[in-house]
């Protein structure tokens, strides 16, 4: 069985796939990405459009890689 874990922080993003061996987690694949989310807000609070185009960018990479990973396994 594989499970997963997300991370969305200020700073980064990473993902954590692991595959369960009797009582244990043993990591199959690691990601980490500087998104620095909390350097992007405006003056009302918000994410600027550049902030968030580089997250969803770097959400899109991943979603990639992680779905070549579900092909091969």
């Amino acid at each position: 069985m594989l499970l997963g874990a997300v991370d969305l922080g200020s700073n980064s993003f990473r993902v954590e796939i692991g595959r369960v061996e009797g009582e244990r987690i043993v990591t199959q694949s690691y990601w980490k990405e500087t998104v620095r989310l909390a350097g992007g807000f405006d003056k009302s609070g918000a994410l600027t459009p550049e902030i968030q185009a580089r997250a969803l960018a770097a959400l899109a990479r991943r979603r990639c890689a992680l779905l070549r990973m579900r092909r091969t396994s």
